[in-house]
């Protein structure tokens, strides 16, 4: 298969040759099929720009990506995920292990919340208290979706770190 232009270079096409056979199956020439895929290479250029854009708002907005599959239990973090749970250089573990550094106050919580958008009844929302290695105590926003008709099972979604904001609540009722 070969990508060809047309004079102008206002479409491009697929074309493939393939051979014509005759009853007997000896071959006794070719039958060219040209396919207009100008539109579709648009959307994958706006599709990458999308893409391009959206990994720029997050990494700046520190947002962390995660996934999650609740037949296996098994979690995909990225970077930023990673460094919110205090868990950098481990992508992917079982939820137990994330549920683990949530303060036990809110774990359950958030595990009900989690189940709640397992089922599909509603969208993953929470806010917690996450403890990383170092001691500290960090407040994460989550938020997620079961994404429909994915198989196997499986939820994406987003978390920020919020502990600024709560920061600033705790002063304010110091005041």
């Amino acid at each position: 298969q070969r990508r060809v232009t047309s004079r102008d270079g206002a479409r491009t096409f697929a074309l493939r040759t393939l051979p014509y056979r005759l009853q007997n199956g000896r071959i006794d020439g070719a039958t060219l099929v040209l396919t207009d895929i100008t539109d579709a290479l648009a959307l994958e250029r706006q599709l990458a720009d999308e893409r391009e854009r959206l990994g720029l708002a997050i990494r700046a907005g520190g947002i962390g990506v995660w996934e999650y599959c609740p037949d296996t239990g098994e979690t995909v973090l990225d970077g930023a995920e990673q460094a919110l749970f205090g868990v950098e250089g481990v992508p992917g573990m079982a939820i137990d292990g994330l549920m683990a550094r949530i303060d036990p106050e809110d774990r359950p919580r958030v595990e009900d919340a989690l189940r709640i958008a397992e089922r599909g009844e509603a969208d993953f929302e929470a806010s917690f208290r996450v403890l990383t290695p170092t001691g500290d105590t960090r407040w994460i926003k989550g938020f997620g979706r079961t994404i429909a008709g994915a198989s196997p099972r499986r939820m994406v979604g987003v978390s920020i770190d919020v502990t600024p904001e709560y920061a600033v609540a705790e002063t304010r009722e110091l005041m």
